[in-house]
C-alpha cells in the first residue's frame, strides 16, 4: 500500500477511536447497519468449517458474527490497525489475527475472502488499493469472495468513496462468469459476491449429477425439497442452479423428448 494511503487511513480511524460505541470506532453508524452489512456480505454461503479471510478485520466482527451463527472453521483476519489487531487477538485468542496490509502480506489460501467497509474511506490512491485487493483476495480464494461499499457518496461526506456500480461490475466480470451484486438493502450501498468455477463444478456436485442419471426419479425430490437435498449432497443452492435443466423437465415431458 502506498505510504500516504496508510497514513490517511491511520488517521481517520485513529480518531474514529474517540467515538462512545465500538461499531462506531469501525465506521458503522450504528449497531442494526454492522450486522446486516455482515448478514448480506456472509450470504455467500459459508459453510461451518470453511476457512475465511477478513480483509480489514477490525476489532473481529465477522468472527463473532459467524461463530453466533455455529462457525467452527479457520478464520484469519488482517488490518492495518495495530490497535484493532491486539483488540481482536485479545478477544479471540483461539483465532488468527495478522497485522499488515493485504496487497502484500502472505498469506495463506483460503475458502472464502470477505471484506466489510475496507474502502469507504478515500485515500490518496484508492482506485488502484480497490482493484489490487479484490484481485489478491480472488488469487487467494478456493471458492469465492464477497466485499461491500458505497455506490455513490452522501452529500456532505467528502471524506467517503464510492465504487458506481459499472465498475463494480466490470471488476466482477474480469474476476469470473459467476458473480451477484446486492443493493436492495440500504440505500448508496452495494455487496458484491464473485464465485471462482471451481466452487460451482465440484466433486459433490458431480457425484449428484451421477445420482441424477442413475436415478432419475430423484429429480422430483429435488423439485419438492431442493434445500433438503442440497444439504445431503453438499452443494449450495446456486450449484443446484447450474445443473437446473437435469432435474427441472416435467417426466410427461421428458418421454416427448428425442430418444427418450
Amino acid at each position: 500500500m502506498n505510504q500516504a494511503d496508510h497514513e490517511t487511513l491511520s488517521e481517520i480511524y485513529t480518531r474514529l477511536q474517540s467515538q462512545p460505541l465500538p461499531e462506531h470506532r469501525v465506521g458503522y453508524e450504528d449497531k442494526l447497519q454492522q450486522v446486516l452489512y455482515l448478514e448480506i456480505l456472509t450470504a455467500i454461503e459459508i459453510p461451518s468449517t470453511a476457512t475465511v479471510l477478513d480483509v480489514g478485520c477490525g476489532y473481529g466482527d465477522l468472527y463473532a458474527y459467524l461463530l453466533a451463527r455455529g462457525y467452527k472453521g479457520h478464520y484469519v483476519g488482517i488490518d492495518l490497525m495495530p490497535h484493532f489487531i491486539e483488540q481482536a487477538q485479545r478477544r479471540f485468542p483461539e483465532a488468527r489475527f495478522v497485522l499488515g496490509d493485504m496487497i502484500s502480506a502472505e498469506l495463506e489460501p483460503c475458502d472464502y475472502a470477505l471484506a466489510s467497509g475496507p474502502f469507504d474511506y478515500h485515500t490518496p490512491n484508492i482506485e488502484m488499493r480497490w482493484q489490487q485487493t479484490i484481485h489478491r483476495m480472488f488469487e487467494l480464494a478456493r471458492c469465492g469472495i464477497a466485499w461491500n461499499g458505497l455506490t455513490a457518496i452522501p452529500p456532505g461526506r467528502t471524506d467517503l468513496w464510492s465504487q458506481p456500480l459499472p465498475r463494480v461490475l466490470g471488476l466482477c466480470a474480469d474476476l469470473s462468469p459467476y458473480y451477484s451484486i446486492r443493493c436492495d438493502y440500504d440505500p448508496l450501498h452495494f455487496t458484491a459476491c464473485v464465485y471462482k468455477q471451481e466452487h460451482f463444478y465440484s466433486h459433490e456436485l458431480y457425484r449428484l449429477v451421477g445420482h441424477l442419471y442413475l436415478h432419475p426419479e430423484y429429480a422430483q425430490a429435488l423439485r419438492d425439497d431442493p434445500l433438503n437435498c442440497a444439504a445431503k449432497f453438499g452443494v449450495s443452492l446456486q450449484q443446484l442452479n447450474t445443473i437446473a435443466a437435469l432435474w427441472a423437465i416435467d417426466d410427461s415431458e421428458s418421454r416427448d423428448l428425442p430418444g427418450a
